[in-house]
């Protein structure tokens, strides 16, 4: 869930899949989601609001909680948002694909990466 590139900022597009993996994997409430994801509170707000917004999330009142009683709103991926899920999921593998595939200026070739090994 979280991403490989530790001490960068992530986009938008891969804090989307951290939520969408995070609740896709059984994280309902938001706090859990917001420790899941490593993400702040008010921009993981905002993202869980876009997100219930274009179908990919579904937002729950379930029972309410704690000594007041407060409502517990929860949230579960819809069929959409597994989708959209899948595809990251299959994008990222053809990136992963094509730079394993591709050197670059700099990067060892791949026979002298193998003769290492």
């Amino acid at each position: 869930m979280k991403t490989q590139n530790a001490g960068l900022k992530r986009s938008k597009i891969e804090q989307i899949r951290d939520v969408l993996e995070a609740v896709g994997q059984g994280e309902e409430k938001p706090t859990r989601i917001m420790y899941n994801t490593n993400m702040s509170w008010v921009p993981l707000m905002r993202l869980l609001e876009n997100l219930v917004d274009q179908g990919l999330i579904l937002a729950v009142n379930s029972r309410t909680v704690g000594r007041e009683r407060k409502p517990c709103r929860t949230f579960k991926i819809t069929e959409k948002g597994c989708h959209i899920l899948d595809y990251f999921s299959k994008s990222a593998e053809v990136v992963q694909a094509f730079r394993n595939s591709h050197s670059y200026p700099g990067s060892p070739k791949k026979e002298e990466a193998t003769k290492d090994e």
